[in-house]
């Protein structure tokens, strides 16, 4: 592959030899928050590396990042371009050994997937509070080998918003240093000039030393709050008078395109409300410090901010900072230094924060208290040297962290164990099995996409309940260097191979199938036909045009269709299994299939859902694979120890959010011990199971009105409690689990 030539600012042959070389990756160098930030980090690592910056984007002070003594790669392309970014990154890891990575936040994503495989360590420093799309996150959350936050209320939310990552160890949290300016990039313009522009917009003429600023930075954006801004404004106007108060915002870089139309909104508001002598947006100044020096106090309006530089950097020049609980984290550091009532005000609560500031306007006293007290815990809190020296600790464990991972999946390969469909999503492309492996081991050291290595075998159970030799190491390496111990990390599996059993008990076996997609009721009468099974039907429609599609469908059946019921649109599939027909199923028979028509339609790709129907009813039913049902049914008649069968879901899943209602259900059905942190439960909730395992659920007498109501979350219901519980009820009444894996058949 002919690689692209580098855009370079510098020469890599300038380098000293006898530094080790680190790479800075920033995704621009405009002069906002970010970029700065960026640049403050090649500034103190330039003394002691020799610092490669790759820039995937332009800005006004580009040539400050290569007056630091950087070499500069301007790769602005490739920021929305992931091949043109795997290309860049590899041009330049063949050129130069790197010793490890900073990439600053989010957006600088497109370059980590190449950086971890050229075996360079990254530390991914996030700056941001998560929006959408979330999924661009995740993938900086796999890739990168580190991940730190600057503080713990955008961990706090990115733990929440990502509810489904349970184990996250790459991730810290750092307070960051407060950050210098860059001088000014118009060397012709004396910076007395400036600062005068600057006061002159601050305080118009005849202004001055009269009218109270209030000062706002940052990007004219939604999250930044600048509509909140200006609703400050007007409450100040009508408690102190518009003579008396002026509210200026320093834009810092351009406006980007989705957010045109929020600044013509704010245009308007400002017209409508009168407030053009009171409110005024000013563009981007090279001379910040002037602005810090001429306002009265600065108001940090965002909605959400982790760890603002701007507020960091007004409070080192002596300003009072007030801002809004809940949406930063200098709200958390102000209210530790015993400033909540004079500086923080209620969630997004423009009235409580316009008190807060026309309290500072009648007190000059109080406004020269709170301005160097934020001055002392501003030198408290954020040293940028000892953020530095912090940041080379979480490299040289990114260095670790990689290392271990090349040997676990050297280790794995070796073995040559590992059911790659199995291990790895059909979605993620790979080349070689090394490179799927290398997917694997990296879903488990970043805590994303943590899989099964084949089927049967819990890696998260095996780490919890056997332990690993070298702490931070693949579970399934760890296990294989073990020798392969037994314990409960592993289950009993079912496949394509297993012989049918056509000996054993008879069995009175019975099918509950809930239909809301009568489309799809198709795929599940022809994979369960293919088998000599004839068992008993009962299905729960959603309404009489269903019922009618169903009973359509069934007319070719040849077992016994006993009930097509319409039910209320309460407790999904559940519901109607154990409200609806649990009692006639736990009394007439021994063994009862549950099946649903799963679409999923939260997932953003349909074939997705697709695919996982399908998935369980290969597993559970056949279809390439043959009479799965018959091959189930006979190990169950065969063994009267096997309670439970259910399709082992390759992706490795939790309580998550239903913690809670398993265990007050737990509480109900008797079940006195700790519900276990790891184990595996029929995901999408389809199986095979005795009605001794169902009767325990049946006989606690659910109610159509104890299922939540559509929409239903995601998870965290009862229903989803219940789906996690089933195997734990099975050990609990003296059965045991398995489960099927079809070769071919992944997810």
């Amino acid at each position: 592959m002919d690689l692209p030539a580098l855009d370079l600012v510098g020469s890599l042959a300038s380098f000293n030899r006898e530094r080790q070389t680190v790479l800075v990756v920033s995704h621009e160098a405009s002069r906002t928050e970010a970029s700065i930030f960026a640049l403050n980090i090649v500034q103190q690592m330039s003394s002691r590396y020799n610092v490669v910056v790759m820039l995937l984007g332009g800005g006004v002070i580009s040539d400050a990042f290569w007056e630091t003594g950087a070499v500069v790669v301007r790769a602005f392309a490739a920021r929305d371009n992931p091949e043109l970014a795997n290309q860049t990154v590899l041009a330049l890891t063949q050129q130069v050994d790197l010793k490890f990575a900073l990439v600053n936040g989010v957006e600088s994503h497109a370059v980590l997937p190449e950086l971890a495989r050229s075996g360079v360590p990254t530390v991914n420093l996030i700056q941001e509070f998560i929006v959408q799309p979330k999924y661009i996150f995740l993938k900086a959350l796999f890739w990168s080998s580190e991940v730190v936050f600057p503080a713990a209320i955008a961990f706090k939310n990115a733990r929440t918003e990502f509810w489904h990552v349970e184990d996250w160890p790459t991730a810290s949290v750092l307070p960051p240093g407060h950050c210098a300016m860059p001088k000014p990039e118009t060397p012709g313009r004396r910076v007395s000039e400036e600062h005068t522009r600057l006061a002159r917009l601050l305080r118009p003429a005849g202004d001055f030393g009269r009218k109270f600023v209030v000062l706002g930075t940052g990007v004219v954006q939604h999250q930044k709050g600048a509509d909140l801004f200006i609703q400050c404004a007007a409450h100040v106007r009508e408690q102190a008078g518009a003579g008396r108060i002026r509210f200026v915002w320093i834009c810092c870089g351009p406006n980007p395109e989705p957010d045109a139309r929020y600044s013509a909104y704010l245009a308007d508001e400002i017209r409508r409300a009168s407030l053009q002598d009171v409110v005024a947006f000013v563009g981007e100044t090279s001379a910040i410090d002037a602005a810090y020096e001429e306002a009265d106090v600065f108001l940090l309006s965002s909605r959400w901010d982790p760890l603002p530089t701007a507020a960091i950097d007004a409070m080192t020049h002596g300003l009072p900072v007030l801002c809004f609980e809940n949406a930063t984290a200098i709200a958390e550091i102000l209210i530790d230094a015993s400033l909540r009532n004079a500086c923080v005000a209620k969630h997004l609560d423009v009235a409580d924060m316009a008190r807060k500031i026309v309290a500072l306007l009648e007190s000059s006293a109080r406004r020269e208290y709170l301005g160097a007290r934020a001055k002392v815990v501003a030198s408290e809190r954020f040293d940028m040297l000892s953020y530095i020296a912090a940041l080379e600790n979480r490299a040289a464990a990114a260095c670790g962290r990689l290392q271990q991972e090349r040997r676990d999946a050297a280790d794995i390969c070796r073995q040559d164990q590992l059911r790659l469909d199995f291990a790895v999503s059909p979605y993620v492309p790979y080349s070689t099995r090394e490179e799927a492996i290398a997917l694997y081991v990296k879903g488990w050291a970043s805590g994303v996409r943590c899989r099964k290595p084949v089927p049967g075998f819990h890696p998260a159970l095996y780490k919890a309940s056997h332990g690993l030799h070298l702490a931070g190491a693949d579970p399934y390496a760890d296990y294989l260097r073990a020798g392969r111990p037994a314990g409960p990390w592993q289950m009993a599996v079912i496949t394509e191979k297993t012989p049918i059993s056509t000996s054993g008990q008879e069995l009175r076996v019975a099918v509950h199938m809930h239909v809301f997609y009568p489309e799809l009721a198709g795929a599940f009468i022809e994979r369960l036909s293919l088998n000599a099974l004839r068992a008993d039907l009962f299905v729960s429609v959603s309404n009489d045009e269903a019922r009618n599609s169903v009973l359509n469908q069934l007319s070719g059946y040849k077992g016994r269709v006993c009930d097509v019921q319409v039910v209320v649109n309460r407790g999904r599939d559940i519901g109607p299994m154990l409200t609806g027909f649990g009692a006639d199923l736990v009394r007439d028979y021994d063994i009862v299939g549950h099946f649903h028509t799963k679409a999923s339609q939260r997932l953003s790709d349909e074939r997705f859902g697709q695919s996982w129907y399908c998935f369980i009813l290969e597993n559970l039913l056949g279809g390439t694979a043959e009479r799965m049902a018959d091959r189930i049914l006979g190990k169950m008649a065969v063994d009267g120890s096997l309670g439970m069968v259910f399709p082992d879901d390759p992706y490795v899943m939790g309580w998550y959010r239903s913690r809670s209602h398993a265990r007050a259900l737990a509480d109900r059905l008797g079940l006195n011990k700790e519900l276990p942190d790891h184990f595996s439960f029929p995901v999408g909730n389809m199986f095979w199971a005795r009605t001794a395992v169902l009767k325990p659920l049946v006989d606690l007498g659910l109610s159509w009105n104890d299922y939540p109501e559509e929409p239903i979350a995601e998870d965290g219901t009862i229903l989803h409690a219940i789906e996690r519980l089933t195997p734990i009820v099975t050990e609990t009444v003296g059965l045991r689990c398995m489960v099927t894996a079809v070769e071919g058949i992944s997810r």
